[in-house]
């Protein structure tokens, strides 16, 4: 298929957060489709992979209680205790970076409460059960344990997290997560004028443009072929093209992306509103030109994504055109 005037393409893609595959094979893969390397994930440093493995979550992990302690505890709350494992940052500077496991021990403040972590609850005592260390300089992973003699855990818990850490920070060294790959095709999309028409459903429209159509092909390719690097995942990738003869289609894909740049300029002209109220050009220096730069730049984006629209689209987009105005008027005057 080669390019003609048209109406441009809608795409589709559905990546499951298990898709992790080997980063040197999934860049052996993007260069096999002709998928640009620009938009694949690089590896990780070592500081980096130690950084999320070691990195629990707001919620923690929630581990069983002794069944000692927790008959104990009943006893004497009249509800369940709970226990998670979380991480406390120690120090995040090089040379060393130290971060602590802790047994968070609580219990809930009420019956109803929910145990996901996220609810109100009584804390009772937290220890440190371990400490974790990275050599930013040798790369050396240490891991020192230091079980409390009235812990409501089974301590191999502890060990056994600890090695999966371990394990998990090699992992990431070699391969890629599926939110790694995916900031790839968002920037890759960006820099194909891209629309989003369903955010939730990374379904997005893209106008006609010279070459547009090879590069979306390599990027379903890219996304398809993923299957064979992480098995069991199904990685899926669409790319239709908009027809003119079906008016509906054409219709609702218009709304669409009058919707989204219209939300997108709407925001734009309140960051250059606030920008001017907030800050006085004379006394803010280097920071407000780097804000009012970005909002020029992203004014300008704006105006040719339109131009792409009216032409792939071939419509006057006369909505756009009249939030554009004002938005232009905002931003030029923080200048």
């Amino acid at each position: 298929m080669t390019d003609t005037l048209g109406r441009g393409w809608l795409t589709v893609i559905s990546l499951p957060d298990q898709c992790h595959p080997p980063i040197n094979e999934l860049l052996a893969l993007a260069q096999g489709v002709g998928f640009e390397e620009l938009y694949v994930p690089k590896a990780k440093s070592a500081r980096n992979a130690w950084e999320i493995a070691t990195n629990l979550g707001q919620k923690g992990l929630k581990v069983p209680v002794l069944y000692g302690k927790r008959v104990e505890i009943v006893g004497q709350y009249g509800i369940e205790p709970m226990v998670r494992i979380e991480h406390k940052n120690i120090s995040r500077k090089a040379p060393i970076l130290r971060r602590s496991l802790q047994e968070v021990r609580y219990v809930p403040s009420s019956l109803n409460d929910t145990d996901d972590g996220m609810g109100k609850k009584k804390y009772l005592k937290v220890e440190t059960v371990a400490t974790l260390e990275f050599d930013c300089q040798t790369g050396l992973r240490k891991g020192y344990f230091s079980p409390a003699a009235d812990s409501w855990i089974d301590f191999q818990i502890i060990q056994d997290l600890v090695d999966k850490l371990k394990l998990k920070q090699a992992a990431l060294e070699n391969s890629c997560t599926a939110n790694d790959i995916r900031a790839g095709l968002r920037h890759f999309l960006l820099s194909c004028s891209r629309v989003t028409l369903v955010g939730g459903y990374a379904t997005y429209y893209i106008p006609e443009q010279v070459g547009m159509y090879d590069r979306l092909m390599s990027m379903r390719n890219y996304v398809r072929g993923m299957a064979q690097l992480s098995p069991g995942q199904q990685p899926l990738a669409y790319v239709f093209a908009v027809s003119a003869a079906d008016s509906q289609a054409l219709h609702d894909v218009t709304q669409a992306s009058c919707d989204d740049v219209a939300t997108r300029l709407m925001a734009l002209q309140r960051q250059a509103v606030a920008l001017a109220k907030s800050e006085d050009k004379d006394k803010a220096g280097a920071r407000y030109e780097k804000q009012a730069t970005r909002l020029l730049k992203e004014l300008l984006e704006i105006k040719s994504l339109v131009g792409l629209l009216k032409t792939s689209l071939q419509d006057d987009l006369e909505i756009l055109e009249t939030l554009y105005q004002p938005c232009q008027d905002a931003v030029v005057s923080i200048q």
